[in-house]
């Protein structure tokens, strides 16, 4: 991975940020603004599946910059996206970065509920991990067995 994120922006590494009262100020004033927001936007969407893994490599080096209404935006996006993806690769990068978006705290289960339509049988088993660490930390009622839901944090995507 470069030492960017993509527009000359530094690449964001480390562990996820957490939104916590310590640190909500200082969230608050994160952003990455709206030229950035679209440009993400715009290659979430694109026909190209290059262009929408970068797309969610970005959003997973950015993870920290987001303030809450990009990160809702982003994660409704990522949701939606994932539900419709036919490409095996870009569903695990969609759903690795709604992982690394969800450790922020920034969204809410009504913003990824498209995740709900994503059939797991269409799932590679090696990427089922990361969507049922989604269902089950914001849509943990949903679970065909409830007794074996637990809470783990979110899974790492491994170096790329």
């Amino acid at each position: 991975m470069n030492s960017t994120g993509g527009n000359g922006r530094p690449a964001v590494t480390g562990r996820p940020f957490r939104h916590t009262g310590a640190t909500a100020a200082a969230a608050a004033s994160r952003s990455i603004g709206d030229e950035h927001l679209l440009a993400l936007t715009r290659n979430l969407t694109s026909e190209s599946a290059k262009d929408r893994e970068r797309a969610c490599e970005t959003i997973c080096d950015w993870v920290r910059s987001f303030d809450r209404r990009e990160a809702r935006t982003l994660a409704s996006l990522l949701a939606s996206a994932a539900a419709l993806e036919q490409d095996a690769d870009c569903l695990e990068s969609e759903l690795n970065a709604l992982g690394e978006l969800s450790a922020t705290g920034l969204f809410d289960a009504e913003d990824i509920a498209a995740l709900r339509r994503l059939p797991r049988e269409s799932i590679r088993p090696a990427d089922v991990e990361h969507l049922d660490y989604l269902m089950e930390e914001y849509f943990p009622q949903q679970r065909e067995d409830p007794t074996t839901v637990t809470r783990r944090p979110p899974p790492s995507s491994g170096p790329r």
